[in-house]
């Protein structure tokens, strides 16, 4: 015990008096002054700061799944592939839809501003044709300390590159990340620096463990919640676990996609919200729960800074915003499935506005 407190001492000694230092005596020594006390204290609590960060670092690194963007579809495959006609994200005729007319402009980019996109991967059967339910541009604009917020609905009629025209979340289907990036940044003309697809799946576990959500329900909204999550809801403020904020957050037969996108936005700015009181040890249990479920690009040294920052983070303004913007769309439907047709020139200046303007507020759909 002896030579453990030697050495400890002399680590001390060397770091708050930045010299060579004297080893410690047996006998006779000077007690420590309060100023140094203070220093040493700070030392530690520094310390264990930086390992408590770096055991988020290293569990980030341990637990990403690295996601490859995948090889491009062809539309005959999938169309070739069993699946309900109304479900698939694919429109197998488009001859009566015009064509997209996309912008001329710059692609945009902000050294200032990140635009991550998340992906909410459908719940699939291996084998499965993938879909995205539900997709969101976060902008993170750290000059004016705001975050962006934008969906993008599923059914907006949109152009994918090398593939014609269709509806905006067959990208996913036929060429996975690669080509829905490619859609949006074509059509528009938004430069997206990083992507995070999230399987649904792990939706429950990590609202579990952040310890729920409160939603205020209509009466509608409540009968349906009884019944599809077989316990009882009331009119108002209510409690949800993970099973059934998975079911709030993707429910749209009661009103429409705008609703539904609405919601899912409303639920990431309330669970911002809880990590805010979050502490390292917390953040790293979290990200326990979520690194499994996760595939995306961003490095482990940029997930651990997302870490590092996430109470300065949270702290952000938040803003919303979704694609299409209310009066630059038409509604239609083709052999029963609805498309959103939209001057996507307009929706490309309002979003380009809204992520790179720090007052911008666009009308949006309620």
């Amino acid at each position: 015990m002896k030579k453990i407190s030697r050495f400890f001492y002399n680590i001390w000694y060397f770091l708050t008096r930045g010299r060579k230092y004297k080893p410690m005596m047996e006998h006779n020594r000077r007690p420590v002054k309060r100023s140094r006390k203070i220093v040493l204290s700070s030392l530690s609590v520094l310390l264990i700061a930086f390992i408590s960060l770096g055991s988020v670092v290293f569990a980030i690194g341990a637990g990403l799944k690295r996601y490859d963007p995948g090889v491009f579809r062809d539309y005959t495959e999938i169309w070739n592939e069993p699946h309900d006609p109304t479900e698939s994200s694919i429109l197998d005729e488009t001859d009566s839809l015009p064509s997209v007319e996309l912008p001329d402009t710059a692609l945009r980019s902000d050294k200032d501003v990140q635009n991550i996109l998340i992906i909410g991967e459908d719940e699939k059967k291996k084998g499965d044709v993938p879909r995205s339910d539900s997709m969101i541009l976060v902008s993170v604009d750290n000059r004016n300390k705001q975050i962006k917020m934008t969906s993008f609905l599923r059914d907006c009629y949109v152009h994918l590159p090398g593939y014609g025209d269709n509806r905006i979340n067959a990208a996913y289907s036929v060429g996975g990340i690669s080509l829905t990036i490619k859609t949006i940044e074509e059509n528009f003309k938004i430069k997206i620096d990083n992507y995070v697809i999230i399987d649904f799946s792990a939706f429950e576990k990590i609202i579990n463990r952040m310890g729920g959500i409160s939603a205020k329900l209509t009466k509608a909204q409540a009968e349906y919640m009884t019944y599809y999550c077989h316990h009882a809801f009331s009119e108002g403020s209510n409690r949800l676990n993970g099973a059934d904020a998975l079911e709030y957050v993707r429910m749209r037969r009661l009103d429409s996609d705008f609703q539904r996108t609405a919601r899912q936005r409303a639920v990431i700015e309330q669970l911002a919200g809880k990590i805010k009181k979050y502490n390292v040890v917390d953040l790293k249990r979290l990200m326990d729960d979520m690194l499994p479920a996760i595939s995306t690009n961003l490095s482990v040294p940029e997930l651990g800074g997302f870490v590092a920052d996430a109470q300065v983070l949270t702290g952000y303004e938040i803003k919303q915003f979704s694609i299409p913007a209310e009066g630059t769309y038409e509604g239609k439907s083709v052999n029963g499935k609805d498309v959103l047709v939209l001057d996507v020139k307009s929706n490309a200046d309002k979003l380009s506005k809204f992520i790179y303007t720090a007052d911008y507020t666009p009308i949006k759909k309620k």
